[in-house]
């Protein structure tokens, strides 16, 4: 092989490798526009709609007339289901006031909240203390009692 084959020889392999750091190049920086694109758009289109579900909630038999208890949703929020003695109601066990935690209160059929002496009624609507003030009221779930079972509807977030 005399010197001209091996320069051609050469040469072809440079572009060779020309052409592989180039492609790799441009790999790279589409792989990277690509990625902060997907990132601009996700933070500037609008929030993702909030999904539901429905998670059963207990038996109907497991609540007496009057009678309250605690439910853990499955992302962990506490839901205070109550036998109102007219229907099933499900709220949020938080005080809007300040977070602290309600309890149902059978003998007045009231929601109270102990840190404020916030008082709420068995539709969840303030009625005293600085809760009522500010007109609030506690965040209320969609529950269904079929013949034998309690079903929680709950939104995501």
């Amino acid at each position: 092989m005399d010197s001209s084959d091996r320069d051609r020889a050469a040469e072809r392999r440079a572009t060779r490798r020309g052409l592989l750091a180039w492609g790799g190049m441009v790999l790279g920086m589409a792989v990277s526009y690509g990625t902060a694109a997907f990132f601009a758009l996700r933070y500037l289109s609008p929030g993702r709609r909030a999904r539901t579900w429905r998670a059963y909630a207990g038996g109907v038999r497991d609540i007496p007339r009057g009678g309250s208890r605690t439910y853990t949703a499955p992302d962990g929020r506490k839901v205070v289901i109550t036998n109102t003695g007219e229907g099933f109601v499900a709220f949020s066990d938080v005080c809007p006031h300040l977070g602290c935690k309600v309890h149902w209160e059978a003998a007045r059929r009231e929601f109270h909240c102990p840190c404020h002496d916030g008082v709420f009624d068995a539709q969840g609507v303030a009625i005293s203390g600085p809760p009522a003030k500010a007109g609030q009221r506690l965040a209320r779930y969609a529950i269904e009692a079929t013949d034998e079972a309690l079903y929680i509807t709950l939104m995501e977030g």
